[in-house]
């Protein structure tokens, strides 16, 4: 790998992580032109999902699950820890459900007391934008709020 991009970008290794995303494209494409085929019944490298989940049917899952586990709930902050690990796992099992094969799926949930506070929440991540995404959803009652976001993993 490291003698092919070597090949494309020059001869040093600093040019080697200047190559642009087109020439990893390239790069990518010519490696894997050069690979044998894998054998018969094994998994080999899949690059594209035949299937993949969409931000909308995770939405909607994340949807169902916050008004299953959470309507006509009241905070009670001894119970919060528990109700946070519960809604990661409905969603994520139900995420799973959906049979999107090859995905693996990260689930956050914040549970919190309604008291007029702000509360702010960030997110950063790096993957492949053509296969991995991402669905938020909130939910809020006089009582309580909870934001659930739930994130799609491709594993190559």
């Amino acid at each position: 790998l490291k003698s092919e991009a070597k090949t494309l970008a020059g001869s040093s290794t600093a040019q080697m992580d200047t190559l642009r995303d087109s020439d990893r494209g390239i790069l990518k494409r010519r490696i894997l032109a050069k690979m044998p085929a894998p054998p018969e019944g094994s998994r080999g490298l899949q690059l594209n999902p035949k299937t993949k989940p969409t931000t909308t049917k995770m939405k909607q899952v994340i949807g169902q699950v916050l008004a299953e586990k959470l309507d006509n709930a009241n905070y009670q902050s001894e119970r919060a820890a528990m109700l946070t690990k519960e809604i990661a796992d409905a969603v994520k099992m139900r995420l799973k459900e959906c049979d999107f094969p090859r995905f693996k799926y990260v689930v956050q949930v914040v549970i919190g007391e309604q008291r007029g506070e702000g509360v702010r929440m960030g997110y950063r991540c790096f993957w492949d934008a053509e296969t991995d995404c991402y669905a938020s959803e909130t939910f809020s009652n006089d009582s309580l709020f909870c934001v659930t976001t739930a994130y799609s993993v491709y594993l190559y």
